[in-house]
């Protein structure tokens, strides 16, 4: 059973953090009472469910929990997207290293990033169908252009 002070410390970092500055993203009062509200809540109702359905509850908008608990729901949708580690960020990196050799130190940035998603996020050659990749961005191209002569009609 929750005791009533359970994650009041954490929460008021969050409101701490989230609240204040330029463009707080959060209200840091009306946190502390969702936070406390939604500890009812989840002991009344949620006692079968994991800590990914509460967040999922709270940041994806299913049904009235993230209406009732708007802050909660925006520090879900935060913790959600954090990534778990940094072995994306590292291998991002030494893809990067690896594409910007001392020959190629001259290349912009837009080129590099483009270059490291294909490195890391595409198929491997022998499994990259040329032809349908090739048709696909045809028929993107010419429905732009249709509609470019659309607008100007």
């Amino acid at each position: 059973m929750m005791t009533q002070n359970y994650g009041e410390d954490a929460i008021d970092e969050l409101a701490e953090h989230y609240g204040s500055g330029k463009s707080p993203f959060l209200c840091p009062e009306d946190l502390r009472l969702e936070w406390l509200d939604y500890q009812t809540y989840m002991i009344r109702n949620c006692t079968k469910m994991s800590m990914q359905e509460h967040l999922s509850s709270l940041a994806l908008h299913k049904g009235t929990v993230s209406v009732a608990y708007p802050n909660l729901s925006k520090l879900a949708q935060v913790f959600l997207a954090l990534p778990v580690s940094t072995a994306d960020w590292k291998r991002g990196f030494s893809t990067m290293k690896r594409i910007k050799t001392r020959l190629r130190s001259q290349m912009i940035n837009e080129t590099l990033n483009h270059c490291t998603r294909i490195s890391m996020e595409a198929p491997p050659l022998e499994q990259f169908d040329f032809d349908t990749s090739v048709n696909d961005r045809f028929v993107q191209l010419l429905v732009i252009a249709i509609a470019i002569q659309i607008i100007n009609r």
